[in-house]
């Protein structure tokens, strides 16, 4: 089972290092949530000694394992948004925090999805 820090502090934020990290991905950036399974760990144990957030696990899913995994009809290669949304109205439905990290329907498109 993967794992990752998911951010429940806004505190976190005043750190320039989280701040930096979470917000700064190099790219796009889709999701409900603040989570990353990528952390460095110095970082990550900061984030955990200080409260501000707790490790949770995750599936690390490509944009069509996300699709099966929320069970919706979309397809990212003809409408990337469009799937995107109904992708994230799922996953919200279903009262999962999620995040989306690169492009659409390319081999850096990341889905990570807290499984609890």
């Amino acid at each position: 089972m993967a794992y990752a820090v998911l951010l429940t502090n806004d505190v976190a934020f005043e750190d320039q290092e989280v701040r930096e990290f979470f917000l700064d991905r190099g790219g796009w950036v889709d999701g409900n949530a603040f989570l990353a399974n990528d952390v460095p760990e110095e970082l990550e144990e900061l984030i955990l000694e200080r409260g501000w957030g707790e490790l949770v696990p995750v599936e690390v899913l490509s944009d069509q394992e996300v699709v099966d995994y929320a069970g919706v009809d979309a397809n990212f290669d003809s409408d990337p948004e469009g799937a995107e949304h109904l992708v994230g109205t799922a996953l919200d439905a279903q009262g999962r925090d999620w995040v989306h990290y690169g492009q659409y329907g390319t081999a850096e498109s990341t889905w990570v999805v807290v499984t609890r």
